[in-house]
């Protein structure tokens, strides 16, 4: 079945999957879950490529020193921390704001959905919250 979701939401699933448990779900469920991270990877990849040439291209020039002191975080004077936090803050909203065009950009992928009985086991393998549950059940499943 064909499936659109933002290239946002592919990363986030592509992530959420990697790390999942498969431990009760049966050859099929898994090969299922396989075959749909197999054609989110593409995407959830590329993505988070372009997101890390963008954080190095609009990183100021200080930025070693930035990452150097946020590796002290606990040491720092409150002054340093709220210098840290906010040329982080700086950072990742220019980063968003430069990549927010291909985060939601709409992608169709096409992929085995899961029935109800695998998507449980899914669920039963691990600890999500409710609104991951909804979000992979929205990518996996047909609703």
């Amino acid at each position: 079945m064909k499936k659109t979701m933002t290239a946002a939401m592919a990363v986030k699933i592509y992530d959420i999957l990697g790390n999942a448990s498969l431990s009760k779900m049966d050859d099929t469920g898994k090969f299922t879950i396989i075959n749909a991270m197999r054609a989110l990877k593409p995407v959830a990849t590329g993505l988070k490529d372009d997101i890390s040439d963008a954080r190095k291209q609009l990183a100021p020039e200080d930025y070693n020193q930035i990452l150097e002191m946020r590796y002290r975080y606990p040491l720092l004077s409150v002054e340093e921390r709220v210098e840290v936090s906010r040329v982080e803050r700086e950072l990742e909203s220019k980063v968003t704001e430069c990549m927010s065009d291909e985060l939601n950009r709409e992608h169709s992928f096409e992929f085995t959905t899961m029935d109800k009985v695998a998507f449980g086991a899914l669920l039963a393998s691990n600890d999500f919250n409710a609104a991951t549950m909804i979000e992979l059940q929205d990518a996996l499943c047909e609703v």
